[in-house]
């Protein structure tokens, strides 16, 4: 890594070091809390407390540690944005005979911002990558605008029937057999967040049969009851299948730690540019495994004929 780089690199190391921290802190909340809660609810069941209260109450639980969740993914996410951009940063290679970059740069924000917008609309970005310029044309205009329209966009290639694999991956962690090049800390929280969950579910829809076939309540009440009772599991279940699709983009789709390094990539080659330098990255030697990658997840899905420039020679 050049001198240039060090600054930085440890400014962002050490808010990865604060997202870890954060989500340690709401992790260990939601198991505490959720803890609690499980013996509450067990010591007001053998009580005269009231059974609407109790049905109703672990559906709320369910639904708030899954809220909760979304932000601990949200975390997931910020910190693979900023160890995808430690990874470039680490790949980077400033010629010794241009002008330095200096310490008091910091491109970052630069950089994310310019990323966040072509996650809306990514056509700029394939304009702009098509004129920027390497040492030594180290990584080819064509292979740049290859990656980028796979790992940009507001419906990202690698992210097709992301509901359905996320799903995949967990099932893989409740067997104990996840094989991953990413980082697998993602998937175990989820795993155990998604039982925390489920066991709160059950048993909020347990005293709910309960209301309706054991106590005799009126039509209105009833009609209430079951109204509400369908909400919250519509909820819930939703927020399942959206946190599942969250997590296979963490794991394996476009939100992962490697595909954040080639995001960024045009950005910081756009901004070294525009101070007269032409950057090297090692990991020019990736870009054909990536551009493999790519075309393989297109033939596994039988996208072939939908994205026919990918396999143009």
């Amino acid at each position: 890594m050049n001198s240039e780089n060090r600054s930085e690199y440890e400014t962002i190391r050490d808010e990865l070091k604060n997202i870890k921290n954060c989500m340690t802190t709401y992790i260990g909340f939601v198991l505490g809390g959720t803890g609690a809660a499980f013996f509450g609810l067990f010591a007001l069941s053998n009580t005269s407390f009231s059974e609407l209260s109790l049905s109703y109450a672990p559906l709320l639980i369910s639904l708030v540690v899954l809220m909760v969740f979304l932000i601990i993914l949200y975390k997931f996410n910020s910190h693979n944005r900023y160890a995808g951009y430690c990874k470039l940063l680490g790949y980077e290679d400033i010629p010794a005979n241009t002008i330095s970059v200096g310490s008091n740069i910091f491109a970052w924000e630069i950089c994310m911002g310019g990323m966040r917008g072509s996650d809306q609309d990514n056509d700029y970005l394939i304009k702009f990558s098509k004129d920027l310029k390497f040492q030594k044309n180290t990584i080819a205009a064509e292979d740049i605008v290859f990656l980028q329209k796979a790992y940009t966009g507001p419906t990202p290639i690698l992210d097709y029937h992301k509901y359905r694999k996320g799903w995949k991956i967990l099932l893989k962690a409740f067997i104990g057999n996840l094989k991953n090049r990413s980082w697998r800390f993602p998937a175990y929280v989820t795993y155990i967040f998604f039982m925390i969950s489920f066991i709160y579910f059950s048993i909020g829809m347990f005293f709910n049969f309960k209301l309706f076939f054991v106590y005799k309540y009126g039509i209105i009440e009833n009609f209430f009851l079951g109204a509400s009772t369908i909400l919250l599991s519509f909820c819930i279940i939703y927020l399942w299948v959206v946190s599942a699709g969250k997590l296979y983009t963490l794991m394996e789709g476009s939100a992962t730690v490697d595909k954040f390094c080639w995001k960024y990539l045009p950005f910081r080659v756009r901004f070294l540019n525009q101070k007269k330098i032409c950057p090297n990255y090692l990991l020019a030697k990736l870009v054909e495994t990536r551009k493999d990658e790519i075309t393989t997840f297109l033939k596994e899905n039988n996208l072939e004929g939908k994205y026919k420039e990918f396999f143009k020679s």
